[in-house]
């Protein structure tokens, strides 16, 4: 797993802290209520030909994770075409 969704910045240094322990390796964490994200704002994205949308903005999920999905796909285009 690259990314693990927690509820709080406790549970994440709490699971940091087990990883230590146990020389499990290393992991981010994203808390839910802290993370923020960001969008796309490129002026005339979406007058672009073949543009579709921003990714997070083409999902569905509960609008709790609004920060973790504007921090993983708030900055990504999504086009019809590569060549778009």
């Amino acid at each position: 797993m690259q990314n693990i969704v927690v509820e709080t910045e406790q549970d994440a240094k709490a699971a940091m802290q087990m990883l230590k322990r146990q020389n499990a390796g290393r992991a981010t964490f994203l808390p839910v209520r802290t993370m923020k994200g960001n969008l796309l704002r490129e002026s005339g994205l979406d007058r672009t030909p073949g543009f579709v949308g921003i990714a997070s903005e083409l999902i569905h999920y509960d609008a709790k994770y609004d920060g973790v999905m504007r921090h993983l796909l708030g900055r990504i285009a999504v086009m019809e075409t590569l060549d778009s």
